[in-house]
């Protein structure tokens, strides 16, 4: 399992991943699946799709993060993306908030079981939560896969990054799409790119795309 996971980092441009790192991610992927067949975590099941599908499409995200402090992954379901990164990642500070209980309450276990001090979660859903009061504002990037519409996701990172941060969205191959549909009132927030930045995941070849949305500095207020 550690090699087909470093296979695919290498394949994605991710270099230099220590044996600790790995460890901790296969631990991950055991536990979600052990946990899967009690409750429902993930429709994926086979070993190797959540290899793919889950860890290598989570940590993709990793040169884009490299200079982001504070990482708040919204609606993070089993912990995905978060988790992934916040173990190939200890000197980033991570939050995550989910309102499924089973789900966080599974995050929570992996905390406890890796000992990730630099994680923070919230069973909350956070439209509906001050995240400020909470001490969970001045994001340098918010994270969200597969997590409602751009527009939605627009709304909802706009109070809690912080001037110049930015929101990462990951989707399918719609995201362009989506991207191109947006309403132009959203230029005088956001620093939005002109398409989608599509990818291949390495062994199954399915495709992905991220939308990278910079909140612009002077409209922040």
């Amino acid at each position: 399992m550690k090699d087909k996971l470093k296979k695919g980092l290498e394949s994605l441009g991710v270099r230099g991943v220590d044996n600790k790192m790995l460890t901790q991610q296969v631990l991950f992927v055991e536990e979600l699946l052990r946990w899967n067949k009690k409750i429902n975590l993930t429709a994926i099941t086979a070993t190797e799709d959540v290899i793919e599908k889950h860890l290598l499409d989570s940590l993709i995200l990793m040169p884009m993060l490299h200079d982001k402090g504070r990482i708040l992954d919204v609606g993070s379901g089993a912990g995905l993306p978060v988790i992934p990164l916040a173990i190939a990642m200890p000197e980033k500070q991570f939050f995550s908030i989910d309102s499924v209980g089973k789900k966080i309450n599974f995050q929570k276990h992996i905390k406890r079981l890796l000992g990730l001090q630099n994680l923070e979660i919230m069973c909350a859903r956070i439209e509906e939560t001050s995240m400020s009061g909470a001490g969970w504002s001045d994001m340098d990037a918010v994270l969200a896969r597969a997590v409602g519409s751009l527009e939605f996701l627009l709304n909802l990172a706009m109070p809690v990054l912080r001037p110049g941060g930015v929101l990462l969205a990951m989707k399918g191959p719609e995201g362009d799409e989506e991207l191109q549909k947006l309403d132009c009132k959203w230029q005088t927030t956001y620093k939005l790119p002109r398409h989608a930045t599509r990818y291949l995941l390495p062994f199954s070849g399915a495709q992905r795309s991220l939308i990278e949305c910079a909140i612009i500095p002077q409209q922040n207020v």
